[in-house]
Parts: C-alpha cells; structure tokens; sequence
C-alpha cells in the first residue's frame, strides 16, 4: 500500500503535538526564527523590486542560506506555518513588522499552509524555492500556482503543507478525538484551538523542565534526537505516485477565483520581457484609458483600479522610470476628465496615487535605486517631482542614504532638473542634517528664484558649521558681493573648519581689490593671535601657494612682528616663494644689523636663507651699517648675527654683487667684521 505524503505529514503532526512545548519554548530559536522569517520576506520583496536577474535576489538567497544553516546547527529542521495572521513557529506568532505580514499574506492566499526546511538544505534548493515563489508573486496565472510547482520539484530536504491537502486530508477525519486536534481545518488556521493546539503546554507539564535549551530538549526522556529526525525526514519526501487529479477540482476552484486584472497584468509582464518599456506602456495605457473611461463607477472599473497602480508600481520598482512617470501621468489626465462627470470615481483614481507618500513603498523604491539603468536615472527626478512637497525631507534623506557616490549624483542633478522650487524645500536649508541642507541647496542653485539667495544667506548661520561652509560655497557661485559679507563673518567665526573654508574661499576669488581689506584684517597681529598655531602656518602658506601677490606685502610686514612665534611663521612661508623679490623691501629692513641682533638663533638662521642674489642690489647698500657695528664683551649677539649674514652671503659669493660686498668688508677696518670674513673665507675657501 503506497503511503501519501498527506499521510506522513499528519504522522510528524501527531509527533509535533506531543513534543512540541519542549520545541517551541525555546527562546534562541524563536528569535532565529524570527530573523528567518524577516529574511524570507525580504527574498520574496525582492522579486517585486528586482528583475530575476538581478545580482540583488543572489545577495538575498546568500543571506537566507547562512541564516538557515546557523539554525540547523542546533536542530534537526525548522518549520514556519502560515496563517492569516503571520508566521507562526508552533503557537508563537512571530511579528516581524507590516511587510512580511504582507508576504505571508501572499503565501496564504496562494495556499501555502507550511514551510519545512531541513538540515542539509543546499543553495540550489534555495534557488529553486525562490524561483517558484518570484513566478507567483509577480504575475498570478493558471501556469503559476504555487502548490502545483513546489509539487513538481520534488525538494529533498525542503517540505511543505498546502491547503488542498489539508481539504483533502479532512474529508477523512471521521473521528471525534482527531477533530479536537484538527490540524487541516482550513477555518481553525488561525483561530480557536485548532491548529493553535499544537505545541501548547498543559498546566502539568508547565511546571516542569523550562524546555528554554536544546539541550534540555535533546536529552529529555520522551524525546530522543533519533526519533526527531526520523519523523522530520517524512516530510521532505514527496511520493511520486501522488496523482495531481485528485487535486485538480480544488485547484481549478481556486484559480477561477482570481480578480479581474490578473490575466491582464501576467501579459503585461510576458510583453515587456519582448519589447521596450515605452512601447509596452503606451499599448497597454491606450486599452486600459478606454476601460477606464467606460467603466466607471462599476466593480470591474474598481478591479482595473487596482490592476492599474499595481502595474505602475511594479514599472517603477523594476526601475522602469518612464514608464511609471507615463503611468501616473496618464491616470491623472484620466482623473481630471472624470472630475465634472464622476467625481467619485475620479477621486478614486486619485487615490491610486497614495503611494506616492507612502514611506515605506519609497523605501523600497530607494532600496533598488542603485540598479536603476543609467538612462532611467537621469529621469528620475521627474517621477520625485510627483510626490507631494511635504514628503521632500524623507525623499532628501532617503537620497543620503544611497550608498554609491555616483548614483547619488546622478539622482541629485536629475532632482534639480525636474523638482521645482517649494516652501517646503526652502524650508529644508534649516533642517538639523547638513546632508539635507546640502541636497536642498544643491536643489536649488540651477533655478532663478527670488527666494534662493535670501534662503542660502540665511543658511550661512546654520548651527551645523558643514551645512555653514555648503552655503557659502554655493553662495560664492551666484556673486561675490552676495558672498563677501557672509565669507567676512564665518572668516571670524569661532569653528576653526568655517574660518578655514571661508579664508580658502576667499583667497580663490580674482577680485584682489575687494578682498584685501579682509586679508589686511585678518593678518593683524592680535587676529592671528587668537588663531590656532598651525592654522597661521596655513594662511601664511596659501597666499604663498595661490601666488596672492597683491597680499604679499601683508605677510612680508610680518617679519618685522615685535611676537617671535608669527615672526618666525612668517619667515617659514617667506621661504617657499620662488623669488623673494616681492618680499625686498622687509627682507632689506629686518636685515639691519640691529634686527638680526634681536632675533633668537632658529629665527636667525631660517631668516638668512631669504638672503638671496635677486634682492642684493638693494640689501647690500643698507647693509653696510654692520661695518661700524661690533659686539661687546657681554653682549655676543651682534657678532652671532654678523656670521650667520656672512655665511649667506659667502653662499653666494661668485656673485657679482656679494663679492663686491665682501671685499668692502675686509676694506671697511672694522676688526670684528674683518675677523669674521676672514674666518668663514678660510673655512669656504
């Protein structure tokens, strides 16, 4: 006698019964289960997001298989039921949030009563159990039913329940004791004590072991891991001799139940794997504009409702922007035609729209955006401009969280393209994330609105110093007399990366007539004092690097600062010029014998180094006052400055004009300077 696979079934049901409380009162694996679950729905949620192609569904299964496996480490299968209510593990009913209740929705509507997997579960079967659910949970069809698939596939270590055999099974109930269990009641799924009866605890029993490890489990008296994994392995092999038209009179039942639209949406689907989205849309929107028209107010207009924004969201998620942009666009002329006639009816077009704010549809829409065709990107600013304004700051917050630089751009120019500008994104350059700041002025810097430039000013004082330092960047693009007020102030500010950034801005206009009034002010001493010491270096080394000429003489006074730390900081940048000519005329003054004297030995040597060929003409002619000039016994200093100058001249000393000044020396009869020329000559030559 051929044992149905109904039949083994109810035998790991009876099992389960008994057993079940040491099962499901374990904590760890309510949890896993759980994750399971939150992971199953995902997969199922990809196959609406994603072509089947798509490398995202591979990513997905990947995630299901190392979950499963970390389950199956400690047991030897896992079964999820499905109720109207959600996922259940035993009697625990495993909330994992609004979406995967619309997951096991699908699975319940499509007859799906329970999900075994068990240890030993391969990739491929995965791959084979996700591809049986994406070609039911696009486009339901007579070829796509669910129990007939998973009947064709024969899995070896993945089982199910369906609710034709559970119909089928209790035909031949008959007896009261098995009614009080009543497991393949298709009514007591999910209510009163039937299928929920499994694995409950009895008052006895609940005050014995807690049943909280798998331990505990394995080792109690009335449960041995053999007898486990016996009656688990019945449900995994389906008998090949189950003859499917036993079946059919449920199944044709069933699938004469689907609403008006299915077929429709199932050709829709089989049409655009042939052709271009654009000429799919526009054939299918001609017919289904006629319909529309001519059917409102009845229940098959209601169905084509339906059938409409689910074909609309479906394009935009498998990344058909232009076709969903047509989509709407078009059910809104629609909409606007009825609105005399049938206004009812034309509001519930309208309604067909509520997505368009629905943040958890928009999550999923951001969630494949990354796989978006490049030529689709570029367009996609003029599907965001259909949501409704008050949706800007998740829709700008949605567009930070995109992970790929180049994808963001590209979304944020394509947004600046199309959206318009609205109080409601003004309203966002005082938003507390300088990354939402940044995409609203980025929104609006193209477009010629009065209102931008007293938004972007405004965003200047921004408590965020990055959404400050955005503003003014942006601020600079539209005239540097907008600019130069604001950049004057955050020059001044207390945050060191707003002065910084203003300083650098300011330094990179051309307008040096304008600008150095500010510089001028910025380089007085007691500003520069209240700086940090390195952010000095910085400045001092910028109007250096950017060849700030004109400013030149602002940094070369710095070298005769009574303070010795921006003295020297001066003299450090004064070094990197090419050419120290612009810089004579304070090189020529700090060189006074007197200076030098007053300089400490770092100073001194970092000075000499300006001493070169290109300023000798006019260094050399005040520099003869150290002829009459000598040291004394308690006084060393003039003589230290005498040789260090020395020894930069003798540096030089092919030089026509430091030879000549080096002979006068030795002319002049001053011993000291006579000493120490012809020191150093002796050691040079």
């Amino acid at each position: 006698m051929v044992v149905k696979a109904s039949e083994k079934k109810r035998a790991i049901f009876d099992f389960f019964k008994d057993n079940a409380d040491k099962l499901f009162n374990d904590n760890d694996l309510v949890k896993s289960a759980k994750d399971l679950v939150a992971l199953f729905g995902k997969v199922i949620r990809g196959y609406r997001l994603y072509p089947r192609t798509n490398p995202a569904f591979s990513r997905f299964a990947d995630q299901f298989k190392v979950k499963l496996d970390e389950i199956l480490t400690d047991i030897p299968s896992i079964s999820l039921r499905i109720s109207t209510k959600g996922f259940m593990l035993g009697n625990h009913m495993l909330d994992t949030g609004e979406k995967d209740r619309e997951v096991v929705f699908f699975l319940y509507n499509d007859g799906l009563r329970e999900i075994f997997f068990q240890k030993g579960t391969t990739r491929e079967e995965i791959n084979q159990l996700f591809d049986i659910l994406a070609q039911c949970t696009l486009f339901a069809n007579e070829d796509y039913d669910l129990s007939t698939l998973l009947w064709d596939h024969n899995f070896t270590n993945i089982g199910y329940i369906t609710e034709d055999e559970l119909i089928k099974q209790n035909i031949s109930v008959t007896n009261d004791t098995d009614k009080a269990f009543s497991p393949f009641l298709v009514e007591e799924l999910s209510y009163g004590p039937g299928f929920d009866g499994i694995g409950e605890v009895d008052s006895e029993d609940a005050k014995s072991g807690s049943g909280n490890s798998t331990y505990d489990m394995a080792k109690s008296p009335d449960f041995e891991t053999t007898d486990f994994e016996k009656y688990t392995e019945l449900i995994f092999k389906e008998n090949i001799e189950i003859n499917f038209d036993e079946r059919k009179e449920l199944l044709d039942k069933r699938l004469s139940n689907y609403i008006v639209g299915k077929m429709e949406m199932f050709k829709f689907d089989e049409a655009l794997k042939r052709n271009s989205d654009a000429f799919v849309v526009n054939r299918f929107l001609k017919e289904l504009s006629s319909r529309l028209m001519n059917s409102q107010g009845t229940r098959a207009g209601k169905e084509l409702l339906d059938t409409a924004v689910s074909l609309w969201e479906k394009l935009l998620l498998f990344g058909s922007i232009s076709g969903a942009i047509l989509f709407i666009k078009t059910l809104e002329t629609i909409a606007e035609q009825l609105q005399t006639t049938h206004p009812e009816y034309s509001q519930k077009i309208k309604d067909t729209f509520s997505d368009l704010e629905n943040e958890e549809f928009l999550s999923d829409f951001f969630f494949s955006v990354e796989d978006i065709p490049e030529e689709e990107l570029a367009i996609i600013g003029e599907f965001f401009a259909l949501i409704p304004p008050k949706k800007m700051d998740f829709l700008l917050l949605k567009i930070n969280s995109i992970d790929s630089k180049d994808t963001r751009i590209a979304v944020i120019q394509s947004c600046a393209k199309y959206l318009p500008i609205t109080d409601e994104l003004i309203a966002l350059t005082r938003h507390s994330d300088w990354k939402v700041v940044r995409n609203a002025l980025a929104l609006m810097k193209e477009k010629k609105d009065p209102r931008i430039l007293p938004a972007i000013r405004a965003t200047v004082s921004h408590p965020q110093k990055q959404a400050r330092i955005e503003a003014l960047a942006l601020l600079m693009e539209f005239s540097v007399e907008e600019a130069l007020p604001a950049l004057e102030r955050a020059a001044f500010s207390s945050a060191r990366d707003v002065r910084s950034a203003a300083i650098q801005k300011i330094l990179e206009l051309k307008d040096n007539i304008s600008i150095k009034p500010i510089v001028n002010r910025l380089l007085l001493a007691h500003n520069l004092k209240k700086l940090e010491s390195d952010e000095i270096d910085e400045i001092f080394q910028m109007i250096i690097s950017m060849r700030k000429y004109d400013m030149f003489d602002l940094l070369g006074q710095h070298l005769l600062d009574e303070d010795h730390d921006i003295r020297l900081k001066a003299i450090q940048a004064i070094q990197k010029a090419t050419t120290m000519t612009h810089f004579s005329k304070f090189i020529v003054r700090a060189a006074d014998i007197n200076n030098l004297a007053k300089m400490k030995p770092d100073e001194l040597q970092a000075f000499c180094h300006l001493l070169k060929p290109e300023i000798f003409k006019e260094l050399f002619p005040a520099a003869t006052n150290m002829f009459s000039t000598s040291g004394t016994l308690f006084n060393k200093s003039i003589p230290i400055a005498k040789e260090e100058f020395y020894k930069a001249i003798f540096y030089y000393r092919n030089d026509p004009e430091a030879k000549k000044f080096i002979e006068r020396s030795l002319s002049s009869g001053n011993k000291e300077t006579i000493k120490i020329v012809n020191k150093i000559k002796d050691k040079y030559l």
